[in-house]
């Protein structure tokens, strides 16, 4: 779909400088019907590149030229509902069908798109202005209610206040439990360093001195007894 625009568009921008040019040149004089043409053919090329002001400024000008040209009030009524001046195109083109237009077709197709689009526009207005309504009358709704949490929260300097010392407490909440994490990671770093500056981890222990820890070097070796110490032993017994 798009391949096949790319073309159209660049014919139709190409067309809207040649329109440009030709309305640009001295030569025409002004307000004649070659001049009113013009100003038609471009406004419509402008309309379908959705340059929609250039089109309402361009028909209005072959409007002044020629009243009843209806190219030019179709084209204008189109621009004027895809700016969202829907109520200027219906008022525009209401005038104009009981003036002269009764019976035209183009007119009265393009009154019926206007004032479907009207319609749409007050359709959605007297909506909003339901929903308006019912929240101004319902005290009960929600956004009301918070408001008025809001408005009773900061109804009173020793209520605003209350609510800044609440958050200042949250926040050193905050800040001890970072600083609390920072001292577990301490400790455990000098625990860690404790633990490898520990002497030699070859120790033995002494049943019957309590428990107590010693490393093999300084533990006495006991000489072996002889036979004889024995038997001397066991005869002074």
């Amino acid at each position: 779909a798009n391949t096949k625009s790319e073309p159209l568009k660049t014919n139709l921008k190409q067309a809207l400088d040649c329109y440009s040019t030709l309305i640009d040149d001295k030569s025409i004089p002004p307000k004649t019907p070659l001049k009113c043409l013009l100003y038609v053919e471009r406004g419509e090329v402008a309309c379908k590149l959705q340059q929609y002001q250039l089109a309402i400024s361009d028909t209005t000008l072959a409007i002044e030229i020629n009243p009843r040209n209806v190219r030019a009030l179709v084209c204008q009524c189109d621009s004027f509902i895809a700016c969202g001046r829907v109520v200027e195109a219906r008022d525009n083109l209401l005038e104009i069908k009981q003036d002269w237009a009764y019976d035209n077709e183009k007119i009265k197709k393009a009154f019926s798109r206007a004032e479907f689009e009207w319609k749409i526009l007050e359709t959605d207005k007297q909506l909003r202005a339901m929903v308006s309504d019912k929240r101004k009358s319902d005290p009960n709704s929600n956004s009301e209610k918070r408001q008025e949490g809001r408005n009773r929260r900061n109804s009173t300097p020793t209520q605003a206040l209350a609510g800044i010392d609440r958050e200042i407490k949250r926040k050193s909440r905050n800040v001890s439990k970072r600083n609390s994490n920072g001292d577990k990671s301490s400790e455990t770093r000098t625990w860690k360093a404790k633990k490898e500056q520990s002497p030699n981890p070859e120790k033995v222990k002494n049943s019957s001195k309590g428990g107590l820890f010693r490393s093999k070097s300084r533990v006495k070796e006991r000489p072996v007894m002889s036979e004889e110490d024995a038997r001397r032993r066991m005869s002074l017994i």
